[in-house]
């Protein structure tokens, strides 16, 4: 027998259990109790929901044949529940990847379900520090000459879990070359501050569109803001345009979204957050309204004598 004729059975077979699994998870009467307790955790159900992100983004990355012995037919199952990414909040979708990728059976004692999702969102959080702790480590390198005249837009999509990275804005003009509407010295539209709020404008778009949707904060999505909306903000006041109509803008968003990312990592913040905001967070206002009066001095009359004691 030709070796195309004996593997044709065995794919056959595995799309027949993928049916089964399908009929099995969407004809489920109603949630597990521990999805009804993950449910009732904010939190923990945040970080779920990125991982299960990043599960389907990593299937997706895949053949999807079962010749090429690359899925399962519990990733092929967990692919179509979710319309490929699309629906990660369906009841069905989430079931079936507790039971099938986390092991929170049903037989099972329920404690050991709760301690099995409690060590999966402890191993995000870990895994978040590490990233975390890169970008750092991305942000302190210092850029080559060849990038402080690049601004490229990050290789984000709402339906991927890629980390955006956007890369340093440096000063590349002299203060005072541009207006506050964001024209060259030559009256010409400067492009830069263009293409950096059309970037931060489709982060805003993604963050509103995905936490609609889901019902969640994304983690990426909201680092994205946060970047974007840090860089802009970043080369606005280092050209001379504090005055920008978008400033106000930019810088809430920005707070919003940095104190969202690090209440989504457990409350830690970039270790530069506190000094940014202290030493450009009021700074921005002052640059736009104008330095605060100075308090009047007492005046001392030197002829009229002190009063002793």
């Amino acid at each position: 027998m030709p070796p195309s004729l004996a593997r044709r059975p065995r794919v056959e077979n595995s799309q027949k259990k993928v049916d089964q699994l399908i009929r099995k998870y969407r004809s489920a009467e109603g949630p597990s109790p521990v999805m009804l307790e993950l449910i009732n955790n904010p939190d923990s159900y945040s970080i779920l929901i990125n991982a299960l992100r990043r599960q389907i983004s990593l299937i997706k990355c895949r053949s999807h044949d079962f010749e090429d012995c690359q899925i399962t037919v519990y990733d092929k199952a967990l692919l179509v529940l979710s319309d490929h990414g699309d629906r990660v909040t369906d009841p069905s979708v989430l079931e079936i990847y507790l039971t099938e990728f986390l092991g929170v059976v049903p037989i099972a004692p329920q404690t050991d379900g709760k301690e099995a999702i409690a060590n999966h969102v402890e191993l995000q959080n870990v895994l978040e520090r590490l990233r975390a702790t890169q970008e750092k480590k991305e942000v302190a390198r210092p850029a080559k000459e060849d990038e402080c005249d690049q601004i490229a837009t990050p290789p984000y999509k709402s339906n991927d879990e890629y980390e955006p990275y956007l890369p340093e804005i440096h000063r590349v003009e002299k203060e005072g070359s541009k207006d506050a509407t964001g024209l060259d010295k030559r009256g010409r539209p400067d492009v830069r501050v263009a293409r950096l709020l059309e970037v931060y404008h489709q982060a805003k778009d993604d963050y509103i569109r995905i936490k609609a949707k889901d019902g969640v904060e994304s983690l990426p999505a909201v680092k994205f803001l946060r970047d974007s909306a840090e860089n802009t903000l970043r080369y606005l006041h280092a050209n001379g345009l504090s005055d920008h109509p978008w400033v106000r803008d930019l810088e809430e968003n920005f707070a919003i979204a940095r104190d969202k990312t690090a209440q989504l990592l457990g409350g830690r913040k970039r270790h530069f957050d506190d000094d940014h905001k202290r030493n450009h967070g009021e700074d921005y206002k002052s640059r736009r309204r104008g330095p605060k009066p100075k308090r009047a001095r007492r005046v001392v009359d030197s002829y009229r004598p002190s009063r002793v004691k």
